[in-house]
């Protein structure tokens, strides 16, 4: 299946400058989401542009052709973004409009191309002009070449606070650009890093404190292994780091909770064409289902910080 993806202002998208794309579907719990991406724009300056999809097949209307009745569906879901850039005071040229045909799935990676960061929200609408659900929004962070930000329906904006940044570690190839997604956004936001990586010993070896000591002892030499770069290159962000002895997923999310992290930040190994499987790690899966905080997904070939 072909996506088109167009903006009804007449509007080139263009990749000149930082641009952050949100996947709009009308709900109320969406608007978390749409929330987030302003508050984002209005920090860096970015455009965000308000994107929705029609569905696969159009809703069949009875004496109209298909296609007609795919444009009064595209019509209307129109009118909804260009009502929403309106309830946040956004004109044509801070904020796009973009209805692209097909599914919300393959809008959105399409979108992704052309952007910096992708913003969803964790559920979509349950009746039949839903455009976004949950398993499109862990879809599309599995698979997006750009960090993809999911916002919890209850996220809701807190003027001027300056709540740490979590950054769980996990020793992978992705260290490294999730490593600068959160260095660069601690820096920009002059806010804390706290960065956080849990580690378990087999349970072969749990019953010897000097083979616990030496496991503990390595996922300590990771951590100072990998932030020493970046501690170097941004002495002005304050870290904290905390190696602990615990299942990564609920260890993150207990930190979060207990820090009141703005945002946790996570890195994904597979690619946007990874083969067979899950393109998130149980970790991910587990954070994203459960955090409060929103949830930034850094793919490993990313290397453009914004957002």
């Amino acid at each position: 299946m072909n996506t088109q993806v167009n903006s009804s202002d007449g509007v080139a998208v263009t990749n000149t400058a930082t641009v952050i794309i949100v996947g709009v579907d009308g709900s109320l719990s969406n608007r978390s989401a749409v929330a987030w991406a302003h508050h984002e724009a209005q920090e860096t300056g970015a455009r965000v542009d308000l994107v929705a999809a029609t569905h696969e097949y159009a809703p069949p209307t009875p004496g109209f052709s298909v296609d007609y009745t795919e444009e009064l569906f595209a019509d209307e879901i129109r009118k909804t973004l260009e009502q929403r850039r309106d309830e946040l005071g956004a004109s044509k040229d801070q904020s796009t409009v973009i209805v692209g045909s097909g599914g919300a799935r393959s809008v959105l990676l399409r979108a992704a191309e052309h952007a910096d960061v992708l913003v969803v929200g964790k559920r979509g609408l349950s009746a039949a002009k839903r455009l976004f659900v949950g398993s499109n929004s862990i879809a599309v962070a599995g698979r997006s070449p750009i960090p993809v930000v999911v916002v919890p329906d209850q996220w809701v904006s807190a003027p001027g606070a300056a709540g740490p940044v979590l950054l769980g570690l996990d020793g992978s190839a992705a260290d490294d650009a999730v490593l600068e997604y959160a260095f660069e956004r601690c820096a920009r936001l002059a806010v804390p890093l706290i960065v956080l990586h849990a580690w378990q010993v087999p349970t072969i070896y749990t019953w010897s404190p000097e083979d616990i000591r030496r496991w503990s002892d390595r996922a300590r030499r990771h951590v100072d292994t990998a932030l020493a770069r970046w501690v170097e290159r941004r002495p002005e962000v304050e870290v904290t780091t905390r190696v602990l002895d615990s299942k990564a997923a609920m260890a993150i999310l207990d930190a979060a909770a207990e820090a009141e992290a703005q945002i946790v930040v996570l890195g994904r190994r597979t690619g946007p064409h990874h083969v067979g499987g899950f393109h998130l790690g149980s970790t991910a899966r587990a954070v994203l289902h459960y955090s409060e905080s929103p949830v930034a997904i850094v793919p490993s070939a990313t290397h453009n910080p914004a957002g």
